[in-house]
């Protein structure tokens, strides 16, 4: 009877170990795959050079190697100038 329940006990054990591994290697992954998703959202800002605002790099607005968060301050700048 001792030995069978040593058996049992392993296998259990054994079982509980490769559940646990395969919970915390899922938590990895999903937290790989979340931080890669958070980097991707991410955008690179640049300044307005008239008023000082952020914006996203695909929307800035470049006019003589200014840049600009919109075609009325691209026309103020080069009307003052």
């Amino acid at each position: 009877m001792g030995i069978t329940r040593t058996i049992i006990f392993a296998a259990v054990l054994i079982l509980c170990v490769l559940l646990i591994k395969r919970i915390m290697g899922d938590r990895k992954k999903y937290n790989e795959s979340r931080q890669q998703m958070l980097k991707a959202k991410v955008a690179d800002m640049k300044q307005c050079t008239v008023c000082g605002v952020h914006i996203p790099e695909k929307d800035i607005i470049m006019k003589d190697n200014k840049i600009y968060c919109s075609l009325a301050h691209s026309n103020q700048n080069n009307s003052t100038e």
